[in-house]
């Protein structure tokens, strides 16, 4: 089993904090990687997914690709402690209701939560 690559939006404040919460917390190995970033514009070009941002986390876990809520739920089981708590019942709720909660977050993240000026983990 490979290494899980996250591609997110580094620039949004709510994308880093939660990126900094799964570094700490996460049971494999992954790759944590900025869309805005050369590596990252190289995976989404790879992976036909350019489209797909700056609206959307993506996980790209043992060859399957997985974006938005469904993305996001799949990160968040693979987290240690009581993650595994909110992750399954986001799991057990309609599948339309979750992707229609995460696109209106995910459209105003920036207004809501913030944007910084370039990629911040620190």
């Amino acid at each position: 089993m490979g290494n899980d690559i996250i591609v997110f939006d580094g620039f949004c404040v709510l994308c880093s904090c939660f990126v900094k919460k799964m570094i700490k917390n996460h049971n494999k190995p992954i790759s944590i990687i900025p869309f805005q970033s050369e590596r990252g514009k190289f995976i989404l070009e790879e992976n036909n997914l350019l489209n797909e941002v700056p609206d959307g986390v993506i996980l790209i876990s043992n060859g399957n690709i997985y974006k938005g809520a469904d993305a996001i739920v799949l990160i968040i089981k693979n987290l240690s402690g009581w993650w595994h708590f909110p992750a399954t019942l986001a799991a057990l709720l309609p599948k339309r209701f979750l992707m229609f909660m995460y696109a209106i977050v995910a459209r105003n993240r920036h207004n809501w939560f913030g944007k910084r000026n370039n990629c911040y983990l620190g």
